[in-house]
């Protein structure tokens, strides 16, 4: 799994992507404040997921899991908003578009897309974090190390060295 993390978040960012903008665009479902929010928060993922995979770098996770955690937030809340009737403790929604509360689809009585976008934030943070603790082997998770001769202190030791040879060389002379 830490070797296919990566590939797995965006994955899973691309079909959110693919998804959005289908309903929007395509079945011309009302995008609410919430959903905006989130796709803000998606919408760059699968760019930089999809450009991380491609150079192999798995410790791109340290500056996108704020995005999807982010977009996790909003998903968990606009789910709350729309299961917990009166639950609107920050009145987000409906001012300038539909309400956030309102539920388009819900298949089993209680799968909603804000609940489908909150599996898909949570399923991409948590490959990131295998994806980082992927990238770090044991000993940079203890703290720095520090190596035996760094390159600056090579550098230096050789050239004493050398000095004494001249020296030598010389005083033997």
């Amino acid at each position: 799994m830490k070797r296919y993390a990566l590939y797995v978040a965006w994955l899973n960012s691309l079909l959110g992507f693919l998804l959005s903008l289908f309903l929007s665009e395509i079945l011309h479902w009302p995008i609410c404040a919430l959903c905006w929010y989130q796709r803000v928060c998606l919408y760059p993922l699968t760019i930089i997921l999809g450009m991380a995979c491609f150079r192999n770098d798995n410790r791109i996770g340290l500056y996108t899991l704020p995005l999807s955690m982010i977009g996790l937030i909003f998903a968990v809340y606009q789910y709350l908003e729309q299961m917990i009737p009166g639950f609107a403790p920050i009145n987000v929604c409906g001012q300038h578009g539909p309400n956030c509360s309102d539920i388009e689809a819900i298949w089993l009585g209680f799968i909603t897309l804000p609940l489908i976008s909150a599996i898909g934030f949570l399923v991409i943070s948590l490959c990131l974090v295998v994806a980082l603790t992927a990238s770090r082997p044991a000993d940079i998770k203890s703290g720095p190390s520090i190596t035996k001769n760094p390159p600056t202190a090579t550098i230096i030791t050789n050239s004493i060295d050398i000095e004494h040879r001249v020296i030598n060389r010389l005083a033997v002379s």
